[in-house]
């Protein structure tokens, strides 16, 4: 009997032992470094600029970050670890084929990490180039069909009649409203390897918001991308590319999903996905961006881009659905004016029935190189 008791103690004591140099193991892989890339799919375009890869690290003193390339061509991507991340940088791709690489994280006993490092082909587009807003850029031109232009009704008079607005005074006063806020552009840039850029005044709006409609700038010339929109907006989150007689402006996906992953219930990506499928809209969406298509015209040296009617008629149940979400089923009152949810509605509903040509852009003037 005492020696099945002292066996037992004795295997009490190795198992206790073994759970105990287990846990142990536990917490030193708990304290094992991590490495953990935005990312592993970095992309660029066919320019040459840099940004930045951000990195979290747990327990890492340093680690490295080591270009490998993939095919013959070398030497085109630079790495340095910073921090918060390594900054790359890239040199122009003239070639008429895409390249890649991949950069290698590594630190001391943790498995590596790689990153793919892709650059498009060299990009191409004969709306390239610097732009500057004209005085009365924006425009707004439309026809109707025999039940003619619609208004919208914002209440009754002590008559009882309507009060209206009627189309005409929206189509005249519309482009005032933008162009106030378009002159605070000093000038776009399209530039020649898809990005773009811009310089720009700063709007200026009163606190109780009373030149919201003709806003006022102030006389700093700031530019986007600049070193404070970077960590924000990468430089290449933004993008345009010309197909087929029209300009597609486009947005990163990594940059969307990034801004809102989830919190709205669903990655933003995978909403404006749902939209698209479900309004049939006239968005491109693929593997690296979502686009939108505007129509193009070039005179000289005048771009003049727009959309008409047939671009925006997909939109209309979006808007209708918005309006429906957005507008308190009382409507909205401000001092005498009552606007019924049911007549914006309408109103918005019969400028896409009643019209047979629709069509708003803006107009901008190349620059000479």
């Amino acid at each position: 009997m005492k020696n099945i008791l002292r066996k037992a103690a004795s295997l009490f004591i190795v198992c206790t032992a073994l759970v105990a140099f287990t846990a142990c193991n536990d917490d030193d892989k708990q304290d094992q470094g991590k490495l953990t890339p935005e990312t592993t799919d970095f992309r660029f375009t066919s320019g040459t600029y840099s940004k930045v890869l951000a990195v979290e690290t747990e327990h890492l003193s340093s680690y490295a970050a080591d270009v490998v390339y993939e095919g013959s061509e070398t030497g085109w991507v630079a790495s340095e670890v910073q921090e918060g991340g390594v900054k790359i940088t890239v040199q122009p791709n003239t070639a008429s084929t895409a390249r890649s690489a991949k950069l290698v994280l590594s630190a001391a006993g943790i498995p590596d990490v790689t990153v793919s490092i892709s650059q498009k082909a060299k990009f191409a587009s004969e709306l390239a180039g610097s732009y500057v807003p004209e005085a009365s850029g924006f425009y707004l031109s439309s026809e109707w069909n025999e039940k003619g232009a619609p208004a919208l009704k914002m209440g009754e008079d002590e008559n009882g009649d309507d009060i209206l607005i009627e189309w005409g005074l929206v189509e005249w006063m519309l482009p005032g409203i933008v162009s106030g806020y378009y002159k605070g552009l000093i000038s776009l840039d399209l530039l020649d390897d898809g990005r773009i850029a811009a310089k720009y005044h700063p709007v200026m709006l009163n606190e109780d918001m009373s030149n919201i409609l003709a806003p006022d700038f102030g006389e700093e010339e700031l530019s986007f991308p600049d070193a404070e929109t970077m960590p924000i907006v990468p430089v290449d989150a933004i993008s345009y590319y010309t197909q087929g007689g029209k300009i597609f402006l486009a947005v990163d996906k990594q940059f969307i999903n990034k801004v809102d992953p989830g919190t709205l219930g669903a990655p933003i990506g995978s909403m404006i996905d749902g939209m698209i499928a479900k309004y049939q809209l006239s968005l491109v969406s693929n593997t690296e961006v979502f686009a939108l298509p505007l129509k193009y015209k070039v005179e000289e040296n005048e771009l003049t881009l727009y959309v008409d009617r047939e671009m925006m008629l997909p939109f209309k149940g979006l808007l209708v659905d918005l309006i429906g979400q957005l507008l308190p089923d009382e409507g909205v009152s401000m001092g005498e004016i009552a606007i019924a949810k049911a007549d914006v509605v309408k109103f918005v509903t019969d400028i896409f029935d009643n019209s047979t040509k629709f069509e708003l852009g803006i107009k901008l003037t190349k620059q000479a190189k």
